[in-house]
């Protein structure tokens, strides 16, 4: 008996999940009028300073996306691959490049790191809707 009331319990609260009305400007799925997401960012690659450079940076690389459903890229780090990912850049631009220097005023020193990156893309008055996060890519500043 009890499995059969706890079955129902389950069936009845996905049933009204499943009902929940969508009231997010940018969620493409809600309103047809957003579009596409952003595109997934692909091919990220990441070098880190050489000991030798006395100002330390991170050059970050990837595949630019089309216009169409991308304006910019946000940048993430993180100290470890498991640890919360942190935005230490944005590019303005659909441009497949950047370089990160500081944050917030402090600069990158010498370690071990994890970035990732997001596009995103403007709409108008509601705001930007932000793609899915590259895997998260390690890089080592000397």
């Amino acid at each position: 008996m009890r499995s059969i009331v706890l079955f129902v319990l389950i069936l009845s609260l996905m049933l009204a999940s499943a009902c929940l009305k969508r009231n997010n400007p940018l969620d493409p799925s809600g309103n047809p009028g957003i579009g596409p997401a952003p595109e997934n960012v692909s091919n990220l690659v990441c070098v880190g300073s050489v000991e030798s450079n006395q100002h330390k940076f991170v050059r970050l690389t990837w595949d630019v996306n089309s216009d169409e459903t991308t304006s910019g890229y946000y940048v993430y780090r993180a100290c470890s691959y498991n640890s919360e990912f942190v935005r230490v850049g944005t590019v303005q631009t659909n441009t497949g490049q950047f370089i990160h220097t500081e944050t917030n005023g402090v600069p990158v020193v010498p370690g071990e790191y994890w970035y990732q990156v997001s596009g995103f893309k403007d709409h108008n008055d509601l705001g930007r809707l932000e793609g899915r996060r590259t895997s998260p890519v390690w890089v080592k500043v000397k």
